[in-house]
């Protein structure tokens, strides 16, 4: 009997009493507003400094696709007359068609995702401790 009111009254207490949780970063845990704390003999100067965040957000562009097309080209030449001997004649112009290999884009109707990198500037602030000046703390010299 004893034990069980023991066992009750310890439950009581212990949903009374809350005990503190123990976080990764309990005791180091400090808000955004509030200022750290600052040694005797130095005050903390706050800087307002801006630093590049780099965030990967996603995109949707218009899908196209790669096709290789062909196509002929003409390409006319011309060829020496060797059969004149000493006259510089040409026997032509001939024309030859050559292959022209070409990739295009073909668009879509649908859509796709995309990730992007965008660069964004965020407000940093940094607290620096410096010393405090020697003639604010320390006696008056005449």
């Amino acid at each position: 009997m004893k034990r069980s009111l023991f066992a009750v009254a310890a439950v009581v207490l212990g949903m009374g009493f809350p005990l503190p949780s123990a976080q990764a970063d309990g005791l180091l845990k400090r808000h955004h507003h509030a200022r750290p704390p600052c040694e005797s003999g130095f005050k903390l100067v706050e800087e307002i400094t801006y630093q590049d965040v780099i965030k990967t957000v996603c995109k949707m562009v218009p899908e196209t696709r790669k096709k290789w097309v062909y196509s002929w080209v003409d390409d006319p030449f011309c060829i020496r007359d060797a059969k004149h001997g000493q006259c510089p004649n040409c026997a032509g112009p001939y024309c030859r068609k050559q292959l022209v290999k070409r990739q295009i884009d073909v668009p879509c109707p649908t859509l796709k995702c995309v990730t992007e990198q965008v660069v964004e500037r965020v407000q940093v602030v940094t607290y620096r401790k410096v010393p405090c000046d020697a003639t604010s703390t320390g006696p008056v010299k005449k």
